[in-house]
């Protein structure tokens, strides 16, 4: 493929002056389809940082957040990655906990999204946040072992959200892969996609969830994309219902060796995801064409423009969304503050608020596309102008979008089926209606600015006719307290998009969901109970109803008897306790850790009492709590926590003892079998002060935190909790050098002062090649720097040395 700018200027001249003889053709030929199933266009949006830190940000105020809320409905994106990490559901294995800091904001975002029509992929991103008992950064026996076990408490993780929560629009679950540790083999990799896709069946869910990969796959993340979509669509054509890939522009420039903007105005973009599009239909082993999920990962103004969305309509892919949304802006999960500061940062150093006025290319395409969608075949007689047409399969709603690379145009429309409709005319990035132009018997004429990108939409007559009721209902005890509703799918003239469940002739269903079968865990024995279903199609029209009813059986077993002799392992890096294993005439299958916070600065969304469920086999006696964290409730708060005790019929023991914990301000890493990287705020690589190298790799079984040094490697750093310096006085530190590095700096960035120095640091000498764990221990006081507020901490261990570095503990506090 060959592309050139080179031009005669002769004929420059011709087409020029041939612009002011007629007016350049758009042809839109309905009867040939691109796309028959384009999903909408969306983004990327990270509920934590939004719903968790940012309440800090404003003294636990709702503006921010509502900001937000009233930027979304403008902007109504159709679909929306969001991320999923099984750190918010499983952190230790065989605890799971439906009220941790960071589902509480995912699920307030679910509720807006919901509200809002907006279908959601959520994504659970492999390794850099996954608990530590399944983390692929860890080349160890165990990780191999865990991969079964991963994918099943995942799967829960998306039944839970979806089943208990009612979240219907949860459209898809993506896996995406760091490729780093085991997750660099593709037979490691595809193991666990098909360990999940097998899990996604045999919970039910397989007609709930789109399940999409391979995720990660753009040259700078390890795996060139082309390779990976290739092995995906031959290897894994069994296994994904949607292809993803991250193509990032200018990674893509740098591939074809042009510059950024050429990857669009010389079509590089389209003819590589054309070309995608048709490889997948021509190798897959089905020959079937599945929908490709396209996340373009650049911040690039240039590529932010109409072009790169009519490309990706055109070349046939089902959805497209762009990695950062709004102002490019992101936080991991771990950089929140600690009680009594103010002040968040992103990863470029500053706060950077939605802007008003003005949006990019994005915001309109995403207001004026749809959830389920038809992509006709566009001609252009003009080859500096781009054109994508999409209408609405759930109305008679029509889109045209227009990006002009060009001067100032008249341009004739003609539609192939003689429409008479009136069509909007928005010009970025004005979102308003510029003026309204009429269709004629298919034909509008127009007058388009040049270098710009412009949207036609025309709104028409929603779909009327309701989709047939469900059949084959059924309701049948799966134990006394949990029944299971079967039933056949219904069908419609569009599309079946969900179905609503009724109970005892309630007037609102309690539950809507995609999918033919569910569980209602929320009965009693001996009851009887009636349940009605009905369905829907794309824009909400219900179906007649199909009854069915039940009567629960009567429990056989007493409850166990209560937990005892709580006790508290830990209250620094993690809140730990242990109890006595309880007894029952049968058996103890789980148990309920119930635990509240008392406390300020009190958070309107927080559940006045947190329930954690602990299950195995048998189930351990131990609970693990970083309750308020991500919220900043976590010092000094009062934690109350008792515990009950579950048998196999689901009866409940009375509750335990409480017991009251309260976490000293400060913070600490102990590295043991609970700790994880991400979670607890550590990060590989420092985003200020330049080449802090990747240092981290994996940990031991016994708790021990390896960190690898290359030469250019300087250490690491906590991520942004934002530490208040008068009351961290020390700083102590448990490691084991192996390298000649011979001097430990410890640095900080603080408020009003964003770079990392030596004048904020203190250096202390360490002993080099140690064969034991030696213990240091930093007055941060004698620096006067140490003061105020402190965002992050650093850790730079001088020298070019290579090696290994051995972490045993860590402490920021007073002690």
């Amino acid at each position: 493929m060959k592309y050139t700018k080179k031009f005669c200027f002769f004929v420059i001249l011709v087409i020029v002056s041939s612009l002011n003889i007629s007016a350049q053709k758009i042809k839109i030929n309905t009867k040939k389809i691109i796309t028959p199933d384009h999903i909408g266009f969306g983004g990327h949006f990270y509920a934590d940082w939004w719903l968790n830190a940012n309440r800090l940000l404003n003294n636990n105020n709702e503006n921010t957040w509502q900001y937000v809320v009233e930027h979304l409905k403008i902007i109504r994106p159709k679909i929306m990655r969001m991320q999923c990490n099984l750190n918010m559901w499983e952190f230790v294995l065989g605890q799971t906990t439906p009220h941790s800091d960071w589902l509480i904001a995912l699920e307030r975002a679910l509720d807006i999204f919901r509200e809002l029509g907006t279908e959601v992929f959520l994504d659970e991103w492999i390794t850099m946040q996954d608990p530590a008992w399944c983390d692929g950064r860890f080349e160890r026996p165990v990780f191999e072992q865990s991969i079964d076990r991963h994918a099943h408490s995942l799967v829960n993780f998306i039944k839970h959200l979806v089943w208990e929560k009612g979240y219907y629009n949860i459209k898809g679950l993506i896996l995406w892969n760091e490729v780093n540790g085991e997750w660099k083999n593709k037979v490691t990799w595809e193991k666990y996609c098909r360990a999940v896709s097998r899990e996604l069946k045999s919970q039910g869910l397989e007609n709930f969830i789109v399940f999409t990969g391979p995720g990660a796959v753009q040259e700078d993340r390890n795996w060139p994309f082309r390779e990976t979509m290739t092995y995906s669509f031959t290897n894994m054509d069994d296994v994904f219902n949607i292809f993803d890939y991250h193509l990032y522009l200018n990674v893509l420039a740098g591939y074809y060796n042009v510059s950024s903007e050429d990857c669009l105005y010389d079509n590089i973009f389209y003819d590589l995801c054309s070309d995608i599009v048709k490889e997948q239909k021509e190798i897959s082993p089905s020959k079937s064409r599945k929908p490709i999920l396209i996340t373009e990962g650049t911040g690039i103004k240039s590529h932010l423009n109409g072009a790169y969305y009519i490309d990706t309509l055109n070349s046939g892919i089902a959805g497209s969304c762009l990695w950062y949304f709004i102002e490019n802006y992101y936080i991991w999960s771990g950089e929140v503050h600690q009680k009594g500061d103010s002040i968040l940062d992103n990863k470029d150093g500053k706060f950077v608020a939605l802007g008003d006025g003005s949006y990019e290319a994005i915001v309109m395409t995403d207001r004026y596309s749809y959830n389920y969608g038809t992509v006709y075949e566009t001609k252009v007689s003009d080859k500096n102008i781009k054109v994508a047409c999409l209408k609405d399969n759930d109305s008679d709603s029509w889109t045209i979008y227009v990006h002009n690379l060009g001067e100032n145009k008249k341009v004739s429309f003609s539609i192939d089926n003689n429409m008479n409709r009136i069509f909007k005319k928005i010009v970025h990035p004005d979102i308003n209606t510029q003026k309204e132009i009429t269709m004629t018997n298919g034909v509008m004429v127009d007058e388009i600015q040049g270098n710009t990108f412009i949207v036609y939409y025309s709104e028409g007559q929603k779909e009327l006719i309701p989709p047939s009721a469900p059949t084959n209902f059924k309701v049948t005890a799966v134990s006394p307290r949990k029944v299971r509703l079967t039933w056949d799918m219904a069908t419609d003239n569009v599309r079946v998009a969900r179905y609503n469940l009724y109970k005892n002739n309630s007037k609102s269903p309690i539950i809507s969901l995609k999918g033919n079968l569910w569980e209602d865990k929320n009965v009693e024995p001996g009851k009887e109970y009636v349940y009605e279903i009905k369905s829907l199609d794309g824009v909400g029209n219900e179906s007649v109803g199909i009854k069915a009813s039940i009567t629960t059986p009567d429990v056989k077993t007493k409850p166990p008897q209560a937990p005892k002799n709580l006790t508290v392992k830990d209250n620094l890096s993690e809140i730990e306790i242990e109890w006595e294993p309880a007894t029952d005439d049968k058996q103890v299958v789980g148990y309920k850790v119930y635990e509240k916070l008392s406390g300020e600065p009190k958070i309107r969304t927080e559940p006045e009492i947190r329930v954690a469920e602990i299950t195995g086999n048998p189930p351990k006696c131990f609970y693990v709590s970083h309750y308020g964290r991500m919220i900043g409730r976590w010092e000094n708060v009062t934690h109350s926590i008792y515990v009950t005790a579950i048998d196999e019929e689901g009866n409940e023991s009375q509750k335990s003892e409480t017991i009251n914990v309260i976490t000293p301000y400060g913070h600490t890493w102990d590295f043991d079998e609970n700790y994880d990287l991400m979670a607890d705020g550590l990060q590989g690589h420092g985003t200020i002060g330049g080449s802090f190298g990747d240092v981290f790799y994996g940990n031991s079984e016994n708790g021990i935190y390896i960190l690898k040094f290359n030469s250019k490697d300087r250490g690491f750093n906590t991520a942004t909790f934002g530490f208040t310096a008068d009351k961290i006085q020390k700083l102590h530190i448990i490691l084991k050098n192996e390298t000649n590095r011979d001097k430990l700096r410890i640095g900080w960035i603080k408020e009003g002062d964003r770079t990392y120095n030596e004048n904020k640091s203190i250096t202390i000498p360490i002993t080099t090649q140690d064969k034991d764990f030696k213990e240091y221990t930093v007055d941060l006081m004698k620096n006067s720097t140490w003061s105020g507020l402190v965002y992050n901490i650093y850790f730079e261990f001088i020298g070019t040395s290579e090696g290994n570095i051995y972490l045993k503990y860590i402490r920021v506090g007073t002690f």
